[in-house]
């Protein structure tokens, strides 16, 4: 009898051990909701974003910006400054690209990015839309294998009220988490009185100084929109692009021509519908005009193959190499086949009046003594074309950096456009001596390009 009474007890804490086991594992599950699943999903594919900008002082009574080395050279003055400062990024492709707020690497002369699990890589900007805040960075150290592209919600499945979910790098603690409520769908972003667009996300999900550029998704964990701006004072507002806006910007960026050395030829237009895209622009020369490809076609395949979105065609599009076939069918049933080029290269004269509409010749010298000028180096614009009437740069500027290369002569154009792709904004700084009175100033200006 006690044997037995033995072995009922033992069952009883053995059944008692497995329910409490199970109920553990309920809880635990529950806690597990639809929010942290959402979260864990989302988090690998957020980004730190690090910036460092150089600032320029003006301390010439004329106000104006003298050149960096100048007065340091010759009077022992740094007239420059460091500034940093934080925001957020969202992975779309595992080969290393990265969408962000334009205003978060406005003006950088060195991008950080800090991934999920800790490690850290330098990026570049290979395109930015400051109308639309929006850019797009590339990885230029090596790509960690572990890098998760960021889903995308389709962009009219938006519900007022629905969960949100914020997240990024307020105040430099990373991987922040906010929640809230999709609160109005067509908010208008208004500049100088003018509406610039009207179908910004708004949310009260908790958006501060260096979430910009970091998702905002729902409880799927599908990026909806990209957070980028808060209410001064405000408490519960916040702004986010939606992804139609973003898919339209970044979209008509991911071509092969911005990322490597092959010609396509055709840039996808902003009206998409998912199940097409309209062809904004065949470039001249390319295996798409070859082809007979006209402005306005409406693709709905590639390589027989259908697309979500603008940006998973994009990521498509912008690794193809040279020498490949590609077909292309339309909606209504026309296919055409184009087999993609290498770009082709000019020497330094040629690139700089084709690629950067510039005509330039060098400052030797010589040339410097006939035309008054206190300094000899760099290529003197000595022409305008007429598609820079717009541009804040003049005959007798004075080119002496694209990005980080420092211009003496024809040769550094080469160096410095050899891997500037179509379409990539180039950051270009010019000098002009002026006189005053006695005394000689140097104008710094600080433009930027669009490589052709």
């Amino acid at each position: 009898m006690q044997l037995n009474c033995r072995n009922y007890k033992m069952k009883r804490k053995i059944v008692l051990f497995f329910l409490f086991l199970n109920c553990f594992l309920l809880f635990a599950e529950e806690r597990r909701n639809e929010v942290v699943k959402a979260v864990e999903k989302v988090l690998p594919s957020v980004v730190n974003i690090g910036t460092e900008t150089i600032v320029s002082s003006s301390h010439s009574p004329w106000g104006i910006d003298p050149f960096e080395g100048f007065f340091k050279d010759f009077f022992g003055h740094d007239l420059q400054s460091r500034t940093n400062s934080l925001g957020s990024g969202v992975i779309i492709d595992p080969a290393g690209l990265i969408i962000t707020n334009a205003h978060v690497v406005y003006r950088a002369t060195e991008i950080n990015i800090v991934f999920y699990d800790g490690k850290v890589a330098k990026a570049v900007e290979i395109a930015s839309d400051e109308l639309n805040d929006i850019a797009l960075l590339a990885l230029i150290t090596p790509v960690p294998d572990t890098l998760k592209p960021i889903s995308i919600a389709p962009p009219d499945e938006l519900y007022l009220g629905e969960t949100v979910i914020a997240v990024g790098n307020p105040y430099g603690l990373g991987s922040s988490i906010s929640r809230g409520i999709l609160s109005a769908l067509n908010r208008e972003a208004i500049y100088q009185g003018k509406v610039i667009f009207s179908d910004i996300l708004q949310t009260d999900a908790a958006i501060n100084p260096g979430n910009s550029g970091g998702p905002l998704v729902n409880i799927l964990g599908e990026m909806i929109g990209l957070n980028t701006a808060i209410y001064k004072d405000a408490q519960g507002i916040g702004f986010a692009i939606p992804v139609k806006r973003i898919e339209s910007v970044v979209g008509k960026w991911l071509i092969p021509e911005r990322f490597s050395k092959t010609s396509l030829g055709i840039i996808p237009g902003i009206e998409q519908t998912g199940k097409y895209f309209i062809i904004s622009e065949v470039l001249p020369g390319s295996p798409a005009e070859k082809s007979g490809l006209k402005p306005g076609t409406k693709i709905s395949h590639i390589n027989g193959n259908k697309f979500k979105d603008l940006i998973s065609l994009g990521r498509e599009l912008w690794k193809i190499k040279p020498g490949i076939e590609i077909s292309l069918k339309s909606i209504d049933g026309k296919e055409w086949k184009l087999k993609t080029e290498e770009l082709k290269l000019f020497n330094g004269q040629e690139i700089a009046q084709k690629r950067l509409s510039l005509s330039l010749i060098e400052l030797d010298k010589s040339l410097a003594k006939s035309i008054d000028y206190p300094f000899a180096g760099g290529l003197i614009v000595s022409e305008l074309s007429p598609s820079n009437g717009d541009s804040e740069v003049r005959r007798g500027d004075v080119l002496v950096r694209l990005n980080d290369i420092r211009i003496n002569n024809f040769d550094d154009i080469v160096r410095a456009m050899k891997n500037v792709l179509y379409g990539q904004r180039v950051r270009a700084l010019f000098l002009k001596p002026v006189k005053r009175g006695n005394a000689i100033y140097i104008i710094r200006k600080e433009v930027i390009l669009e490589a052709k």
